[in-house]
């Protein structure tokens, strides 16, 4: 009976031990090769106890069979495969050398089933124990391959434990290295102790297997292999992943029962009731709704009702937690069976910040940052809304385009700070004025829209026209000084001017344009005259594009006098175009749209090249003083790059310098100022000459006339019109020519058009003239002719 009883116990008894951690291990995760070698090498390990177990029960000769075909391989295959197990286990690539290594101590099996004379295997009875008795060839071949496998599983995971530290893998990497280094330690001890110390004084304690005390060394190795997998996550089962997900999910998540009594819940979860100390436990077994509350009663009725009838349901839901603090909970609500009963699986996420981003990103979207008020998009779709609604038959809404007329030099002047605020200050002017029912939105820049729904009649429309442009007028006090704009203002009317979003804005611009160039400072209802107008404007506009290209430009040129010589002086160049689609185009329908386009930059660009090239001819040693004038947009003067452009176009054409005169009106100078003023100086610098246009039409006049190089002014034609009945016109031409003497300056009066003009400019000491009088725009050639018709007159005089 004690033979069979100590085996079973002894040796069976490890054997199923093993058998039993090798499927644990196994079914933790079936998928992952590392779970299949780790159990592959536990059951490996346990045949050698199997192998023990057999021959010390079964008869001697089928016994030595078991020694023999059993134990014996199953040392030698647990070899190999521990060391393909620690490459696997600190993470390092299997490569062809480290394979051959591994497969060596494959070789002690061949004395085992090959018989090779030297390599005997027999069994000797010893109290209650067969023993193996190995040759000493065989012994070596265990010695040599047992001290291998040992030394390279060492040096693997001493090396493994040396490089870990800068390329962590998992947590706690290096905890796992020094345990399993422990094990193996310990396995090569116990493995020593057992075969030279406690073999040969087996006989004194009977009891227990000599031939197994060697195999329970790698018990330790197999406890190692147990303590990572159960501390340190190493061979984690599919279930320990979902654990972990579960704990460090940002998302809170709770298992509910069908009362509401909360059984798990999460960190995050927690956190969201409002608990703040992990280890808090208050909230086992009691009901969700005692630590949170749903603000929306409506919404709090629906979500118990989904759980009464334990259907799945997604929900926003804000949520007040016992500590007061509020946020928006996004939920998701399954249900799981568990035991028998149904239970709420309830995941959640604070999706507070997320809602504020959103409201904030919608608010900008709709919204103008500047003011607060609502921005073009806004207001195209609550237009497009009324729109939608009203009935054209008795229905009626207006649209109020509104431009403050004197933005641009409040905002080049003082600067953009000064003019946001004063955009700031006029939306909530026009806030406090509108009525109720009616919205006002920034289109952009200095234009705001205003939108009337439900008229009553169009007079409700032109009297909130008329106390936007009364309140607009008010003074504007801020930087400790009064500032006064006024506005102009577009109205469209629907059904009546359009019953589409861009047709009734772009009823209400046109209309508001026609305010503009009516003197400003006023209102004007879109007529139908002005459709045509814009329509007009539009196909001009795509013709000015491609006019350079077609080479639709020319230069006429209008003659200059001098009228104590009647000598041409000079001429001024005038740009002409003409349209192959529309025709001939008047300058005042085209400059403006070149200017507001930009297209004007490139046409004055070809203005200069044309005028120097064509204006080279009329300079001779007998006309050396003769002036070329050429006018200069304010986008040119815009342009630091100018003077250099112009320098070269006066080298390319070979054009003296002192024979150009560029021209610049008051309105070009107010912009910027300071960067006008350096590019004008840089002109005069070359030796081009600089007249002021248009004098006496601006209000800036007299204060830029002390700070630009102008060497000539140019007295507007507006001022001259009416001189011979008006005495005050004659009086500012007078005072403007004065002026010109005490400023060392030339005068020059345009638009002269009659002998009583010449004669009272003659009067006033006013020598240099142009207008229809003295000449027309001409073309090059009739200039040439001009030219040589008042050469021969000069030529008779002098004789």
């Amino acid at each position: 009976m004690t033979d069979l009883f100590l085996p079973l116990i002894f040796l069976l008894g490890p054997y199923l031990l093993l058998f039993y951690m090798s499927a644990e291990i196994y079914l933790r995760n079936p998928s992952s090769i590392k779970h299949r070698l780790t159990a592959l090498l536990v059951i490996s390990i346990s045949f050698l106890f199997l192998g023990e177990f057999l021959f010390n029960v079964l008869p001697y000769e089928t016994a030595l069979l078991a020694a023999r075909y059993i134990k014996l391989p199953s040392a030698f295959t647990t070899m190999t495969i521990g060391l393909y197990f620690v490459r696997l286990f600190t993470y390092t690539k299997i490569s062809r050398r480290y394979q051959v290594l591994a497969l060596t101590p494959l070789a002690g099996l061949i004395p085992l089933y090959i018989p090779i004379p030297g390599f005997e295997i027999s069994l000797q009875k010893q109290s209650y124990w067969y023993i193996e008795v190995y040759s000493p060839a065989m012994i070596a071949v265990l010695m040599i391959t047992g001290c291998y496998a040992v030394l390279l599983f060492l040096v693997q995971v001493i090396k493994a434990l040396r490089s870990s530290g800068p390329r962590l893998r998992v947590l706690r990497e290096k905890d796992r290295y020094r345990v399993m280094l422990r094990g193996a330690v310990l396995t090569c001890a116990w493995s020593v102790l057992t075969l030279f110390v406690f073999r040969p004084y087996a006989e004194h304690v009977p009891i227990l297997p000599p031939g197994a005390m060697s195999a329970y060394s790698v018990l330790f190795l197999m406890y190692a292999i147990r303590h990572v997998m159960v501390n340190y996550d190493f061979l984690s089962t599919t279930g320990r992943r979902y654990e972990m997900l579960f704990k460090l999910s940002r998302n809170g998540i709770a298992l509910v029962d069908q009362d509401g009594y909360m059984a798990e819940t999460n960190p995050a979860f927690i956190r969201m009731l409002g608990i703040t100390d992990q280890r808090d436990a208050s909230w086992k077994g009691r009901r969700i709704y005692s630590f949170i509350t749903i603000e929306d009663t409506r919404l709090y009725d629906w979500v118990n009702e989904k759980f009464t009838s334990k259907e799945p349901f997604h929900a926003e839901v804000h949520v007040t937690n016992f500590l007061g603090e509020s946020y928006i909970m996004e939920t998701d609500v399954e249900y799981i069976e568990v035991d028998g009963q149904i239970w709420s699986f309830m995941m959640t996420k604070d999706i507070t910040q997320q809602k504020d981003s959103e409201s904030k990103l919608e608010f900008l979207a709709y919204h103008d940052p500047l003011t607060g008020l609502g921005n073009r998009r806004k207001f195209q779709e609550k237009l497009g809304e009324y729109l939608g609604q009203m009935n054209p038959e008795t229905d009626k809404l207006a649209v109020l385009l509104i431009d403050l007329d004197q933005f641009k030099w409040i905002n080049d002047t003082l600067g953009h700070s000064a003019g946001d605020e004063l955009l700031r200050m006029a939306s909530d002017r026009l806030q406090s004025i509108i009525p109720g029912k009616a919205c006002v939105s920034r289109m952009g820049g200095d234009e705001f829209i205003v939108l009337l729904p439900s008229l009553s009649d169009t007079d409700e429309a032109l009297d909130c026209a008329y106390r936007i442009i009364r309140a607009l007028r008010e003074p504007f006090l801020f930087q400790n000084s009064r500032f006064q704009i006024s506005a102009s203002i577009g109205i469209s009317i629907a059904p009546r001017d359009g019953t589409e979003v861009e047709l009734i804005v772009g009823s209400a611009d046109s209309a508001m344009y026609e305010a503009k160039r009516e003197g400003r400072n006023q209102f004007h209802l879109f007529r139908p005259a002005q459709k045509a107008n814009a329509e007009k404007a539009l196909k001009l506009a795509s013709c000015l594009q491609r006019a350079l290209e077609e080479e639709e430009f020319s230069l006429h040129y209008q003659p200059q006098i001098d009228i104590r010589t009647d000598r041409v002086i000079g001429v001024e160049a005038l740009l002409r175009w003409r349209s192959e689609e529309i025709g001939m185009v008047s300058p005042g329908d085209f400059i403006p749209l070149a200017e507001e386009t930009g297209a004007i930059v490139p046409i004055g660009e070809w203005v200069i090249r044309t005028a120097l090239s064509e204006g080279r001819r009329w300079i001779s040693p007998d006309r050396e003083d003769f002036v070329i004038s050429v006018n200069l947009s304010a986008r040119q003067l815009k342009d630091p790059a100018f003077a250099a452009k112009l320098r070269s176009m006066l080298v390319l054409y070979q054009f003296p310098p002192a024979n150009l005169c560029l021209e610049i009106t008051e309105s070009t100078m107010i912009g910027d100022v300071e960067q006008t003023l350096k590019v004008c100086e840089e002109i005069v610098d070359m030796g081009v000459a600089l007249a002021i246009d248009d004098f006496g039409t601006g209000f800036s006049s007299l204060g830029l006339l002390s700070r630009f190089p102008f060497g000539t002014i140019k007295i507007d034609k507006s001022l001259i019109r009416d001189i011979e009945t008006s005495s005050k016109d004659a009086a500012v031409i007078e005072t403007i020519i004065r002026l010109s003497q005490h400023l060392e300056m030339d005068v020059l009066a345009e638009g002269v058009e009659t002998e009583a003009q010449l004669v009272i400019l003659k009067r006033l000491g006013c020598h240099e003239v142009q207008g229809y009088l003295c000449g027309r725009p001409s073309e090059p050639d009739a200039i040439d002719r001009l030219l040589k018709l008042d050469f021969a007159q000069g030529s008779d005089s002098a004789g």
